[in-house]
């Protein structure tokens, strides 16, 4: 048998592995499409001492608009019916965090796949850090965007605000509902 000098067969595994994790990094978290939004997710206590769980999807100048989680169906609450509301707390930080730790570990592993075998570990050890710094960059600028709830949440008191303190106390929860408007 002879072997033809100078050329290298190309295999297909390394690249294919390469493509699945850089495709793993790059497809978006949730069910939405492309130009859906979500709301965040509220605790409203009505002044019945009843709470609504549920997803804030629009703010109206005298009511609340809620998907509730057990029931799927909307609700309307009244501003002035409710008590007090809850928000979870977002770290854009902790998704940028998320983002570089998992794209260095991506990457790392990526970078040996596709090191020259053959090579000694003294050789392979650049592939390693060359992969990690590209996976942990794609990582971060991915996910730095996304806001990671914290397990924190904030808690808004509505009842016995005056009227422009409730206003402005809407506007900031109209930035946060799935339907923005500015109404």
């Amino acid at each position: 048998m002879r072997k033809r000098a100078g050329r290298r067969r190309w295999r297909a595994g390394p690249s294919v592995l390469m493509g699945a994790a850089l495709l793993a990094l790059a497809i978006p978290s949730g069910g939405l499409s492309g130009g859906e939004r979500r709301g965040t997710d509220i605790e409203a206590m009505r002044e019945d001492g009843t709470t609504v769980k549920g997803e804030l999807v629009a703010v109206r100048p005298a009511a609340l608009v809620v998907r509730e989680i057990r029931s799927e169906s909307y609700l309307f609450l009244d501003v002035s019916d409710v008590t007090l509301v809850s928000i979870p707390k977002t770290s854009r930080g902790r998704g940028l965090l998320t983002g570089l730790i998992q794209g260095i570990f991506t990457g790392t592993i990526t970078g040996d796949v596709v090191s020259p075998k053959a090579a000694s570990t003294s050789r392979r050890w650049p592939w390693w850090i060359g992969g990690g710094l590209a996976g942990g960059g794609l990582g971060a600028l991915l996910l730095g965007s996304v806001d990671v709830p914290t397990g924190e949440y904030e808690t808004i008191p509505f009842a016995g605000r005056p009227k422009a303190e409730l206003d402005a106390v809407l506007i900031r929860l109209r930035t946060l509902a799935r339907i923005v408007d500015d109404r």
